[in-house]
């Protein structure tokens, strides 16, 4: 008879389990690479991603709670966005500590952001969180396509619904808001949302190219994902012919807040 084997040592679990691991149990941190992939960019953004709109999701709240007194439900729905992004924010850091990662903020240029960010109202701040969230799909499908790293893919592919989810709450919300715009002001608010998105996309480009570097993604490539998505919103949000709006608006009145298919 063949004699016993010895028992296979335990392996390091590598799924979204590991992040919440009891106490005494910590899983064996792996080497700070995902196969081919560096691991550095990713907690880089992780970190950025998570504490960029921190103030004005704060204001819109406190904005919220006075000016929409009328609307409960809203700002119900507001604090329940708010607790979500900042549980993304708890699992990024656990994940970034599993992994024996340290992820660098924005620095100068994100306090300035903020700074000149804060004067132009919450209407503004509403439209910034809109299209940081867009910025964000784009960014986490390219890196779920990229990492074999399963506790990193089940954090991402959570990330990617509840994104999907926040841009069509915002959306909503600004469709009202520009509802008694006139032709006029619609175009100029759509070319000011563009204008927007493109220096957003431009900034992120610049910040994070060493991500997309790392996972073979040109910035020209970034930009069309985004902007898709983007467009997308925008037809929704702003139309351009008076009766589409009309529409949209009946639609999210028997629907509310309902998640919009995004390409």
């Amino acid at each position: 008879p063949q004699p016993p084997t010895a028992p296979a040592a335990p392996r390091a679990p590598t799924t979204s389990s590991a992040i919440s691991a009891p106490a005494g149990h910590a899983p064996i941190a792996p080497p700070c690479r995902d196969g081919a992939l560096n691991l550095q960019p990713v907690a880089d953004w992780l970190t950025w991603n998570s504490e960029i709109n921190t103030p004005s999701r704060d204001r819109l709240l406190a904005w919220a709670t006075t000016e929409c007194a009328t609307d409960p439900a809203y700002i119900q729905s507001l604090r329940l966005f708010v607790k979500e992004e900042q549980w993304h924010a708890d699992i990024a850091r656990k994940y970034l500590a599993l992994r024996n990662l340290i992820g660098r903020p924005g620095g100068f240029n994100r306090a300035l952001t903020r700074s000149l960010i804060r004067p132009l109202g919450l209407r503004f701040e509403l439209s910034i969180l809109l299209l940081s969230e867009i910025a964000a799909l784009a960014m986490s499908r390219l890196l779920l396509a990229a990492t074999q790293d399963e506790t990193l893919r089940g954090l991402l592919t959570q990330a990617i619904h509840d994104h999907e989810c926040h841009i069509a709450f915002h959306s909503e919300r600004l469709t009202t808001e520009f509802a008694d715009f006139n032709f006029l002001r619609r175009n100029l608010r759509r070319l000011r949302l563009r204008t927007m998105f493109v220096t957003l996309i431009t900034g992120l480009t610049a910040r994070h190219r060493h991500l997309l570097r790392a996972i073979h993604c040109s910035k020209l490539k970034f930009a069309r994902d985004a902007w898709r998505t983007f467009t997308a919103v925008l037809e929704r949000m702003v139309p351009y012919r008076r009766e589409e709006l009309l529409a949209i608006l009946l639609d999210q009145q028997q629907k509310p807040y309902e998640k919009a298919g995004l390409p």
